[in-house]
């Protein structure tokens, strides 16, 4: 479920879930930095960013991390207690760049205060990125993890060193498995697009991981660079009805890329219908 991604000025993410809570672009205007973002609109009183970004063009996206995220029981002294779902505004609201978000994080202990009673803690990871850097955190028992993410590709479980880790290993063996098709295929059969032999093409979070970095990393600009960020996304977005999740499927329900130069989002549907805003 979800997959975020750092295209040159662009932030980018598919919102992968089973259950829509009335998605809705929203503006906040009540922080050190404006922020724009896309939250549930079932609540009004506070935006839960799901992502957003601020008027500096720095941007953050909340992933689920199931089993793996920790939030700490207790708040400690002499450390900014942040909740979960605070997280996306505290750090877009006093930050301009990755560089100060990351000195901003180094003070921060993440505790775990439900919004309400109604809505339990999501377990989360998050992408940070702006124009130049991009890092992943993560809440993890042994502290708040902050990982330079040099791929600009995040998605699910495992933990991010993990995920990396089996995505250069990946490399490797599509190498090999190239190699060895093109040595048996026969001339007849010989087909265009052998040069992605080997991408994994399931929906499972490793694979999505993997497939959204080879993509990124082969993707050519031609100057369009939030239409790009759109290309990457549809090849990672869940059909509705692949996925199933008990009685349900998960699908992608949204996407959207923030363009960090112009401070807009754009935000297509799962049926395609793409609109606009702007800070």
């Amino acid at each position: 479920m979800c997959t975020s991604l750092h295209y040159q000025n662009c932030m980018g993410r598919n919102f992968d879930y089973e259950i829509s809570y009335k998605e809705a672009c929203r503006i906040h205007d009540k922080e050190k930095y404006k922020i724009i973002g896309m939250v549930t609109d079932i609540i009004q009183e506070y935006p839960l960013y799901y992502d957003a970004m601020n008027e500096c063009g720095l941007c953050i996206a909340g992933l689920n991390f199931e089993g793996n995220a920790y939030y700490n029981k207790y708040k400690k002294e002499n450390k900014n207690n942040i909740a979960p779902w605070e997280l996306p505004v505290k750090v877009l609201g006093n930050c301009r760049n990755v560089m100060e978000a990351k000195r901003y994080l180094e003070d921060v202990w993440i505790y775990d205060k439900n919004f309400n009673e109604q809505m339990p803690n999501s377990s989360l990871h998050w992408m940070i990125c702006d124009k130049n850097f991009c890092i992943t955190v993560e809440p993890m028992k042994d502290g708040l993890k902050i990982y330079n993410n040099e791929v600009g590709v995040l998605t699910n479980n495992p933990p991010f060193p993990a995920q990396l880790k089996a995505y250069r290993r990946s490399k490797k063996v599509k190498s090999l498995y190239k190699k060895l098709y093109k040595k048996l295929l026969k001339k007849e059969y010989s087909t265009r697009g052998t040069e992605t032999l080997g991408v994994a093409g399931d929906l499972t979070s490793m694979s999505r991981f993997e497939r959204a970095c080879y993509y990124k990393d082969k993707m050519i600009s031609k100057g369009k660079q939030a239409s790009e960020t759109f290309h990457l996304l549809d090849l990672v977005k869940q059909p509705y009805g692949a996925t199933p999740v008990g009685d349900k499927f998960e699908y992608t329900i949204y996407e959207v890329v923030y363009d960090m130069k112009k401070g807009s989002m754009q935000v297509k549907n799962y049926d395609n219908e793409v609109y606009e805003r702007r800070l």
